[in-house]
């Protein structure tokens, strides 16, 4: 069974989860970033809010940056949106967009019996995690592109949160993304995670191949098995052990992404999996494949037009 060949990656993959070591590179390394412009998605919780959910807690998160870092200005904006329909609109408040971090995600399926589904009747991790990021992406490609051609290195970045989850999705020929469990309720809800997660390196794995050329960098990470509120609907005796042995504190899981978003060496990285703390990994070799990277590019192209 194709399957049983991904068990020394699936055993590899846990163990450098649960057991990183020490960080070799740490946000006090971040280079100046006057006049640069980020946009990170799920801001308000987690690691999202650790490198830069309701409104109020938005605003929470904006007011501790403030007092965190001293500046009192308005150079930290927010923008609501809701990755789950796809009904994104367009504001255009920033002339560039230097990096776009695509961090926001849910785990729903940890907590039910069922998967759950959007209003239109996809699934929900993938509606979310994949397709909201894929659209909000392109969306904002023009600006992340004339971006590129006006910065001094030739680059902007886009960092997309995938996971060492992706490991746990389906193999063979109906893997890593089973279409037949995209819409309406047929997938087991604790596969529904590790299939969007392989749905986020596709994605950008088929971005980096796609607009590498124009001076687009696209960077999967997994920050790290850290204790973000993503399981928030998982059965709380898991939280709980989880918390208790192998989960790291969330600040850690800023590291990955902030090393993919602004060391200067990370430029380098177009097409690349980092694992903690902001090292290069092996991401499982079907995700690789380009034609399963044009197929998952091309049934999202079909919903935005279907749903936007």
């Amino acid at each position: 069974m194709e399957s049983l060949s991904y068990i020394p990656q699936y055993i590899s993959a846990f163990y450098g989860d649960a057991f990183p070591g020490k960080p070799k590179w740490s946000p006090d390394q971040i280079p100046d970033l006057s006049q640069k412009v980020f946009l990170i998605t799920g801001a308000n919780t987690g690691i999202g809010l650790h490198c830069g959910a309701s409104a109020e807690r938005v605003t929470e998160a904006i007011e501790d940056l403030k007092k965190t870092t001293g500046k009192g200005d308005d150079r930290v904006k927010f923008l609501k949106l809701d990755l789950a329909t796809s009904n994104l609109s367009k504001p255009r408040k920033e002339s560039r967009l230097d990096v776009l971090i695509n961090n926001a995600g849910v785990a729903r399926g940890l907590g039910s019996k069922v998967d759950q589904v959007t209003p239109a009747g996809l699934n929900l991790e993938f509606a979310v995690n994949v397709l909201g990021h894929f659209y909000l992406t392109q969306l904002l490609l023009p600006i992340l592109i004339s971006t590129a051609a006006s910065s001094s290195d030739g680059k902007a970045r886009v960092v997309n949160l995938a996971s060492g989850a992706h490991m746990f999705s389906k193999t063979g020929k109906n893997g890593p993304v089973d279409y037949r469990t995209l819409e309406g309720r047929h997938l087991f809800p604790y596969f529904a995670y590790p299939q969007s997660k392989s749905g986020n390196l596709l994605f950008s794995n088929e971005l980096a191949r796609r607009y590498g050329d124009q001076g687009i960098v696209s960077i999967a990470i997994h920050p790290g098995v850290v204790a973000t509120e993503i399981a928030r609907d998982a059965p709380a005796v898991l939280q709980t052990i989880a918390r208790c042995t192998f989960l790291n504190p969330v600040s850690y899981g800023k590291i990955s992404t902030s090393y993919a978003a602004t060391a200067p060496e990370a430029a380098e990285l177009n097409g690349k999996y980092l694992i903690p703390w902001g090292r290069v990994g092996t991401q499982r070799k079907d995700h690789l494949d380009p034609e399963k990277q044009e197929k998952l590019w091309t049934w999202l192209e079909e919903k935005v037009q279907q749903l936007a």
